[in-house]
């Protein structure tokens, strides 16, 4: 059959670009799971925030925290696992990979 794929005696042309292609697809799909991943466990952690007052000791939460040393919490099981900078972490990593996926995708595109 001719026409249909390389033979034993033709070299196969563009077989690492097709690999490079593949996995530059790989991360995307991979780093954009990851970010929607994040987001809804980020958004379904039922967050709350705690301090301590530097005056007297006592523990504070909420409103109470804005200007001063907080800490992030989660009532929400998925959230409470990971932390609230964790989650930020990778949310912020999964984001930049997969925008650097989407650039090499158009700089190949106006390469070609």
């Amino acid at each position: 059959m001719r026409g249909v794929g390389p033979t034993s005696d033709e070299p196969h042309v563009g077989a690492g670009r097709h690999r490079t292609s593949t996995a530059w697809r790989i991360v995307a799909v991979v780093s954009a799971g990851a970010c929607l991943a994040t987001v809804v466990i980020t958004a379904t952690g039922e967050w709350f925030l705690t301090c301590v007052d530097e005056d007297d000791g006592y523990r504070l939460s909420g409103i109470d925290c804005l200007g001063r040393r907080w800490q992030a919490h989660a009532a929400a099981a998925p959230a409470r696992w990971f932390g609230f900078v964790p989650l930020v972490i990778l949310w912020a990593a999964a984001t930049l990979a997969l925008l650097a996926c989407v650039a090499h995708a158009l700089w190949r595109r106006r390469r070609e």
